[in-house]
């Protein structure tokens, strides 16, 4: 599906860790998608605010946006404590945010066990509670961990996220930051670092441009790839 892009704040690149968004809005098309996307590199804070403002608007202003905030990609409630949080001093009432018990984990520190909330990804009134909300935000982490609680054991997606892709088809905003920005192309890279995708790069097994000793093999991490959830790419 061809995009258009809408604004963009500052330059973003893929593995930057720097807090720049990318916006993205859908053009009309078979799928109808009237949503969009804000896509931010890792470290987003309460002084980015041009990435929360943005966000706002798209999700219908300060006083009628309805937000969710899925934890899973992260080891703690921590982070999404801290987003709402923000999300308040920027002028969100508290009762429009919630943090949604999406996470196929427990987090470290609570009381709770959140890995029972795996279980709940099919239930209706998850489902039901996302169909009201105008925007949802993933916050950084562990990629793979947010693809892993929504989509099912046999790779299916869930009521849930089935009725994050309803709310974005209809005009809600979806953003992340981190891992919560990595999820949302169809190809998502789950490991490795940068001199990895250079002594072997994507799509091309052999590269024979750099040589490479024992040394470097030990050294070097590979790129890994898992699939995505093809927001920004959607055939």
């Amino acid at each position: 599906m061809k995009k258009k892009l809408v604004s963009c704040l500052i330059s973003f690149t893929l593995l930057s860790s720097l807090s720049t968004p990318l916006l993205a809005k859908a053009q009309d098309n078979t799928q109808d998608i009237k949503g969009n996307l804000v896509i931010a590199g890792g470290g987003v804070g309460t002084s980015n605010h041009d990435i929360y403002e943005k966000f706002l608007s798209l999700a219908g202003g300060k006083e009628k946006a309805k937000i969710g905030i899925i934890p899973a990609a992260s080891t703690t409630l921590q982070s999404s404590e801290k987003f709402k949080k923000d999300l308040v001093k920027y002028g969100v009432n508290s009762d429009s945010i919630q943090i949604l018990p999406v996470s196929n984990h427990d987090f470290s520190d609570t009381q709770r066990d959140e890995s029972t909330w795996k279980s709940q990804v099919n239930d209706k009134k998850l489902s039901g509670t996302i169909k009201g909300l105008t925007a949802v935000w993933f916050v950084g982490g562990d990629q793979t961990k947010i693809v892993d609680s929504l989509r099912q054991n046999n790779g299916s997606d869930s009521e849930a996220l089935k009725a994050i892709w309803d709310i974005y088809r209809k005009g809600a905003v979806i953003g992340g930051t981190s891992a919560g920005a990595a999820i949302m192309s169809d190809v998502m890279i789950t490991g490795g670092d940068s001199l990895g995708a250079l002594k072997e790069s994507i799509g091309n097994k052999a590269n024979k441009h750099v040589n490479e000793g024992e040394d470097d093999k030990k050294s070097t991490n590979l790129y890994q790839f898992k699939r995505g959830w093809v927001f920004s790419n959607m055939a």
